[in-house]
């Protein structure tokens, strides 16, 4: 394959996409790089999709989350085409689109990303239920604000919980949350879940209520309000869904790649047919020599997998692999962050595990923290997981995301018993920082 004449095509513009299209682009100077994006204008454009809240607060502005700037594409020269994806064809090495255009390819990405889960009950499809996902989300319920009195969330992980630290700003309006669970178990273990908990419910305007939405209730139409399992009704102006999202291999059903939860790839990124390859949320990599194969959804780990995937792309043979590292997954809820990263959900059945937690709930620097060390051997000890809850205004989110991923996996250099202490400045970074 000449990469200098080669067709690659990413499908996806996410940051998975984005970044490996723009390092094909520097590294095969000459060959046709083409972006294909779901979303139209410049919701094309690669933005930053956690962000997408700030938008419902004043003085924010849509042009914050363009990270790489609105002419990314037009500036390494990449073809950007809008369009539902519907079919990816090994066999003729091309994808087809929802209106029957095509595009062939030398060499694929799928970068599909993930799929927000729709509401699923009688009245769902009334006019003021959405999800909040994209920025044609973000625009509709910012659009509609100024115009609501009642909204209703539905689920309470960490899109809703961004979503109810927002509303807390708009006092006016009144916002109830229904979640299966109080508090909700998807956030973290059970002592943070309940932590953020109480910090939520003080919020005046915002009420939560344990149930599921049974029917969407409308009057001409539009959404009047929710009624619950056990027949209570919540009125509402607008229904939010935020109940989890999966991987979009929607477009890849009919195709001979292989399916699981995502798309199946190997540690080279590549999928069973050699010229196509898939990272970020879609992709479902298989480690060397485990029988497992674990979805990496995260921002940081499709930015390390867009790079990656660009330079497995280039060879006719895929050569080395991705080798993933722990990241930092970071929450803000309401006044306080919360850490989680590695192996923290664990019992301590085995003698080399030792979890260690301290709670301060009057001390904001240390409201919580759990340890989770293995080894001991020789009083040697390995960081293997850990979550940490503190306020912003009194510790450095950066600091502590920067020595917690140099630190995962790696002896400590430091006395366990320090790192649950509150004056543990955090500024003892290992050198792989």
């Amino acid at each position: 394959m000449n990469a200098e004449t080669a067709t690659y095509v990413v499908v996806g513009t996410g940051p998975a996409g984005t970044l490996c299209a723009c390092k094909l682009r520097a590294l095969a100077p000459r060959a046709r790089v083409v972006a294909v994006s779901r979303e139209c204008g410049d919701a094309a454009l690669p933005y930053v999709r956690k962000h997408l809240t700030h938008l419902l607060l004043p003085g924010h502005s849509e042009e914050e989350l363009f990270y790489l700037g609105k002419d990314v594409f037009r500036k390494n020269n990449i073809e950007v085409v809008e369009g539902e994806v519907t079919g990816v064809h090994p066999e003729e090495n091309c994808i087809s689109f929802c209106d029957g255009r095509s595009i062939s390819y030398t060499s694929l990405l799928i970068a599909t990303g993930s799929t927000p889960q729709p509401l699923r009950c009688p009245g769902s499809d009334a006019e003021g239920v959405q999800s909040f996902f994209s920025l044609a989300d973000a625009r509709k319920l910012r659009d509609a604000l100024p115009h609501v009195r009642r909204l209703v969330i539905v689920g309470a992980g960490r899109i809703a919980l961004k979503l109810i630290t927002r509303m807390s700003c708009y006092p006016d309006k009144s916002v109830t949350v229904v979640t299966r669970t109080i508090p909700p178990r998807s956030l973290c273990d059970e002592e943070v879940s309940s932590l953020l908990m109480r910090r939520l419910q003080a919020i005046p305007n915002v009420t939560f209520v344990q149930g599921e939405v049974a029917e969407v209730v409308s009057d001409g139409g539009h959404v009047t309000g929710v009624r619950l399992e056990g027949g209570d009704v919540v009125p509402c102006d607008v229904v939010v869904a935020t109940i989890g999202v999966a991987p979009s291999i929607g477009c890849l059903q009919r195709s001979s790649l292989l399916l699981d939860r995502g798309l199946i790839v190997s540690e080279t990124l590549q999928t069973s047919v050699h010229n196509i390859f898939a990272a970020g949320d879609v992709a479902q990599v298989t480690r060397p020599g485990s029988e497992r194969s674990t979805l990496y959804q995260a921002w940081a780990h499709a930015k390390m997998q867009g790079k990656a995937a660009a330079n497995l792309m280039l060879t006719a043979c895929a050569k080395g692999n991705y080798e993933p590292c722990e990241v930092c997954h970071s929450l803000k809820a309401k006044d306080v962050t919360v850490l989680t990263i590695g192996e923290h959900d664990v019992c301590p059945l085995a003698q080399d595990i030792s979890v260690r937690i301290v709670s301060s709930p009057d001390d904001p620097r240390c409201l919580y923290r759990k340890i989770v060390l293995c080894g001991g051997g020789g009083g040697c000890w390995m960081l293997a997981g850990a979550v940490f809850v503190f306020s912003p205004q009194v510790l450095s989110r950066h600091l502590v995301m920067a020595w917690l991923e140099a630190s995962v996996g790696h002896p400590l250099a430091n006395d366990p018993a320090l790192l649950c202490s509150p004056d543990f400045a955090f500024v003892a970074v290992p050198h792989r920082v």
